[in-house]
């Protein structure tokens, strides 16, 4: 927890994200005293502290590199400084014209403007001056020309040399820190860069949050398409119920998204895909305190704040301009009036329901001091992002399938004006958002739900079961084929002169889906369960029958090599309660292996999914029902030939699994249906049930790897309304990636997190790096029951 004497008044801090040792973040202080620079670690403990001499005022301090610029003013005018960000030592200092108005901004080296090195740009007292500095050591920057400009600019904010903008107030009544952005474009002068022209835009109220800027992003960025057109780059700002974006290019407006009337914005930052953070409001006047962080996306059709994280009414609460600080993660600072301030911190792909995770303690509201050795790490684990979107209807999401990026598409049914349900179908970037939403009626009166969705080379491929008029006994499938953004590429229904529903569906090799069917009508056609493979126009290409178990209800259809895994539930003997199976096949459809899951007489056992690790291992998941109606979960892991590895019950899982994945690096999920994340070893041990909505009403449906770790969840959730359910899409990676202790502080995930579910290796976190280790166990260690390790390898 940063602290500093009284009287003194902090400006906003600075963060050092990225960039070389030194401090993470740095505050410049105002008090009785004049001005005082103060340097943290990410933790909050003091690096170093100055007390710039006869320094009567100072600005927000600006950090490039490994040194901090930071302009101060004396009895004999403004002075800018460059300091060691290490030390805090002086490495060099310039006149300025005039006392300094604001934090100086780093342009960095550039050619276009014949500068031949890095120049900064400091708003002063009537004007806004460039200034480059020298290949000299130490670096002793000097004035080479300013612009005037009507007015006392305060905030100023540049992008790559050629643009920026200044905040400035008009008269000294004008609160914040004005009421005009100037844009500024900055050209080659004869002797190094200068502002060319400057032009004014007027805010709607003035301006509390001071300006940043955006430069050209009309490229493509990783979070899949939900970026914002900005060419020739944007200037942001915000005040009183309003945060705004405009062209730096001729000031148009970009968007304007409106905060409650009672919110103040007091500080934006730009976050890792050019998305604005808003923070930090309060009430006006003697009302009870409250504050809010937002995210707000200025090029969606009607930008709006989604709320991250706040709401909170507590007394004199207030929150502090947001940085990106040197975890990348997005960081404030909550005061109120009856305790000292709270570092607040959480990822900038946080959103919605969930505010992400924290990197000093697994919580948002971490206060990031060091961890004794021996100590646990507080907190829980949080998503990555949790993200529901309306769609103006009730829906239900069914299944998921995701794209190569991390992005997905839910699908399901939505229920029409006529109280059907209608094919519905939403593309999810991999931020979380909804790109799009649409639905495809089919026949009048009939109910259609999307019951299996599959990628394929970047197209969707979504399937339910269509009953056929006029006696809507007999089933056919319908497969229909949308490219990237929706559209119909392919509408047809599926005929071999059975009577197929769909239970699954997964990519074939090679291209096309395979599609895990079950008797639409037993009655009149009781054949066998079956696999369809479906090749080019979506037609049937080869039909594969499951004759074993008979009386099967198949489930769930996985890859496994070039076969597969089918799971289920049958009744045996034709007869009586149904136990859960698993069947392995080979490309050909022949059976590998089988394997009956029975309970305890009266019971019933039903497989709802199956998943197929790396290594060809294989885990289930199944619900035990016993007489008394008592629901247990449980897991079982196989080894590649069918040799069961163990068993166990899921503690805590309410009601059953919807969903069960292995992960890229070899971990495994278990997902309820009440969005309850589970882990499960090696060996099939489950651990304990992880809410990840924090019990927030809400039914979960679909359970994906992400890249490079975690998973992705898809349900529906309950909105603030207590009325509408809403789907809900989320990242969680509680356990994919570092999981311990670094240099005494955690990194936000539970302990014993390094398994990489090899029995063969001796998992452990090294204390000093945070990273996970996995050391070889000697040939002859124990794996599992009557099995040991011989060159790595359990056998």
């Amino acid at each position: 927890m940063a602290a500093w004497a009284p009287g003194f008044a902090p400006l906003s801090p600075v963060g050092a994200a990225g960039a070389p040792a030194g401090a993470s973040v740095l505050v410049a202080l105002q008090g009785p005293a004049g001005c005082r620079l103060r340097a943290f670690d990410a933790d909050g403990g003091a690096d170093w502290s100055i007390d710039p001499p006869e320094a009567t005022q100072c600005a927000r301090p600006a950090v490039a590199g490994d040194r901090v610029l930071l302009p101060v003013a004396t009895p004999a005018g403004g002075r800018l400084q460059v300091r060691d960000r290490a030390t805090g030592a002086l490495l060099g200092e310039g006149p300025l014209p005039a006392a300094p108005g604001g934090a100086p901004a780093y342009v960095g080296a550039d050619d276009r403007l014949q500068n031949g090195g890095s120049h900064w740009v400091v708003p002063v007292d009537g004007a806004v001056v460039v200034v480059a500095g020298t290949d000299a050591d130490p670096p002793r920057p000097a004035v080479i020309e300013s612009a005037a400009i009507a007015g006392t600019p305060t905030e100023l904010a540049v992008v790559d040399g050629r643009k920026g903008a200044v905040a400035v107030r008009s008269a000294p009544e004008v609160e914040g820190y004005g009421d005009r952005l100037v844009r500024l474009t900055f050209a080659a002068g004869p002797n190094g860069p200068q502002v060319a022209a400057a032009a004014p835009i007027e805010a709607p109220a003035p301006i509390h949050a001071p300006p940043v800027v955006v430069d050209d992003c009309d490229g493509q960025i990783a979070n899949g398409g939900s970026h914002w057109w900005c060419p020739g780059g944007l200037v942001a700002a915000g005040g009183d119920g309003f945060v705004g974006g405009w062209s730096l290019d001729d000031g148009a407006p970009r968007g304007v998204a409106a905060l409650p009337e009672t919110l103040r914005s007091t500080g934006l930052t730009v976050g890792a895909d050019d998305r604005l953070f808003n923070g930090g409001s309060h009430w006006r006047g003697g009302e009870a305190g409250s504050w809010r962080l937002d995210e707000i996306d200025l090029q969606a059709a009607e930008p709006a704040a989604l709320p991250l994280a706040g709401d909170v009414g507590l007394e004199g609460t207030c929150l502090a301009s947001p940085i990106i600080d040197s975890d990348g993660l997005l960081a404030s600072a909550l005061t109120t009036d009856a305790a000292e301030p709270t570092p607040l911190r959480l990822s900038t792909l946080a959103g919605g329901l969930a505010v992400g995770w924290a990197r000093a303690g697994g919580d948002n509201l971490a206060g990031g001091a060091p961890v004794a050795p021996d100590a646990p790490c507080p907190g829980g684990v949080a998503p990555l992002y949790a993200r529901p979107f309306e769609v103006g209807a009730e829906v239900e999401v069914e299944t998921s399938a995701a794209f190569p990026d991390g992005g997905r598409v839910l699908a399901g049914g939505l229920r029409d004006g006529n109280g059907d349900d209608v094919a519905w179908v939403a593309r999810v970037s991999p931020g979380g958002r909804a790109l799009w939403s649409r639905t495809y009626p089919g026949q009048a009166g009939q109910s259609e739900s999307v019951r299996a969705v599959v990628v394929d080379g970047g197209e969707i491929v979504a399937l339910h079961d269509r009953t056929v008029a006029p006696d809507f006994t007999s089933s056919q499938i319908r497969v229909l084929r949308l490219d990237a953004a929706g559209e119909v590429v392919r509408d047809v229904l599926l005929d071999d002169g059975a009577q197929r529903a769909v239970d699954a569906a997964i990519p074939g090799v090679g291209g096309g889906v395979d599609v895990l069917t079950r008797a639409g009508d037993p009655a009149g056609d009781p054949r066998p369960p079956a696999i369809l493979r479906l090749g080019a126009g979506d037609q049937i290409v080869d039909t594969l029958e499951l004759a074993q178990p008979a009386d099967a209800f198949p489930e769930t259809l996985r890859r496994r090599g070039d076969g597969y895994l089918v799971v289920g539930s049958f009744v045996p003997g034709g007869g009586g309660e149904r136990d859960g199976y698993a069947l392995a096949l080979d490309a050909a459809g022949d059976e590998v292996w089988f394997d009956v899951v029975a309970g305890d007489p009266g019971s019933e056992v039903f497989v709802d999914n199956g998943a197929v690790a790396p290594n060809g291992d294989v885990l289930i998941s199944a619900s035990v029902i016993d007489g008394l109606g008592d629901t247990t979960a449980l897991v079982r892991r196989y080894g590649g030939q069918g040799v069961s590895l163990g068993t166990s019950v899921v503690p805590g899982l309410e009601g059953k699994a919807v969903g069960l994945t292995f992960g890229e690096s070899g971990d495994a999920f278990l997902l309820g249906e009440t969005f309850d994340l589970v882990r499960v070893t090696a060996e099939g041990g489950a651990g304990a049930a992880v809410p990840l909505l924090g019990g927030r009403p809400s039914l979960a449906s679909a359970l994906l790897p992400a890249p490079g770790g975690g998973a992705l969840v898809s349900g529906l959730v309950l909105l603030d309304d207590g009325v509408t359910a809403a789907p809900i899409a989320a990242r969680v990676d509680p356990f994919g990636r570092l999981a311990c202790r670094a240099a005494g502080r955690c990194v936000g995930l539970p302990l014993g997190a390094c398994d990489d579910l090899d029995p063969c290796t001796e998992d452990a976190c090294d204390a000093g790096t945070g990273l996970c280790a996995a050391n070889p166990l000697p040939d002859g260690a124990a794996c599992g029951a009557d099995l040991t390790c011989a060159g790595g390898v359990c056998q």
